[in-house]
């Protein structure tokens, strides 16, 4: 009796077309936490050809791990079997979508490499992404305590000062603080690393909301190492309408010299006098008068001279109005 045996002809799995193999990730990354930390990449959107990928299949996620004492820089990285992750469509209101994957249980003292691979099926997968690798240690706590106070022209940060570690031990050394912003509540960047447990933020716009968070910074072993973020604190902007000119500016002459005089302006904290001859072009500044004064008399004016005087308001915080409308005299 003869047997038929028929195969499909594949030794190995098949080829895919280029059009269908995403590009590799190239922003893997490590977000350190309290006591762990997270990965992170962002979804391919494209094949190496540049056909759109509207969704990934799944990740793998590949992992190694080597007690720090026993690294060998030349020697291959000795990446386990794969960890398959659920994926789905890279695009979310059409902004790439953000992937994630917890390390719940680092070991300190151990080096850790990470890669992914996106998959669009069984058979088709992405190029290695970059390789992110570091040394597990206890981390300084998390900064407790974030308040921000808004005012007119900046926004100032403060927290409670970090004294212990992850475990709770004792700081091993001092902490710096990494201060990072963000406008809209997703991507962070860093804006400042200070000493002190306190920031001020003076490169707002006023509208502009903005999000803050810190983590303390300790170096270990020559090696800077960051403590998991706080939480997220937002404020905007005090904004206030802006200060209205005197009104009622007018000049009387006296034996004491030229008197302006102004009706109050709201929300003033003083006024500023300024007055030009006629032949002049710009107002030379006179002088300040408190908010309760309004008047101000001019003793340097000199007899047959037309001046011309106008009147500013002063905020609490230094700001100035526009200058009134101009009253004039001849003394």
């Amino acid at each position: 009796m003869a047997v038929a045996l028929f195969g499909c002809g594949y030794k190995n799995l098949p080829v895919p077309p280029d059009k269908v193999v995403p590009k590799a990730v190239e922003d893997l990354r490590f977000v350190e936490q309290d006591r762990g930390g997270r990965l992170e990449w962002t979804y391919p959107v494209e094949s190496v050809t540049g056909q759109d990928l509207p969704e990934i299949d799944s990740f793998e996620l590949f992992q190694a791990m080597v007690p720090e004492r026993d690294y060998c820089p030349t020697c291959p990285i000795p990446f386990g079997q794969p960890q398959a992750l659920p994926a789905g469509e890279s695009t979310i209101q059409g902004k790439k979508r953000t992937a994630s994957a917890p390390l719940p249980r680092l070991v300190p003292g151990n080096k850790y490499f990470f890669k992914v691979r996106s998959r669009t099926s069984w058979w088709v997968s992405s190029d290695d992404s970059n390789v992110v690798t570091f040394v597990w240690k206890v981390a300084a706590s998390v900064p407790q305590g974030l308040n921000i106070k808004a005012g007119r022209e900046n926004i100032a940060l403060a927290w409670q000062p970090v004294r212990v570690m992850a475990d709770g031990s004792p700081l091993t050394a001092p902490a710096h603080y990494q201060v990072q912003r963000s406008d809209d509540g997703q991507a962070f960047v860093r804006i400042a690393v200070v000493d002190s447990p306190r920031y001020t933020d003076n490169a707002v716009r006023p509208g502009q909301k903005y999000f803050y968070r810190v983590q303390a910074l300790i170096r270990v072993d020559g090696q800077e190492s960051a403590g998991a973020l706080s939480h997220a604190a937002s404020a905007t902007l005090i904004e206030t309408p802006p200060l209205a000119p005197p009104s009622g500016v007018g000049i009387a002459l006296t034996a004491a010299g030229a008197r302006v005089y102004w009706d109050s302006a709201e929300s003033a904290a003083g006024y500023r006098i300024y007055r030009r001859a006629a032949t002049e072009g710009d107002y030379q500044r006179l002088g300040d008068a408190r908010a309760e004064a309004n008047i101000f008399i001019d003793t340097s004016a000199k007899e047959g001279v037309t001046y011309f005087y106008v009147v500013t308001t002063l905020g609490a915080d230094g700001e100035e109005s526009a200058p009134s409308r101009p009253a004039s005299s001849r003394w």
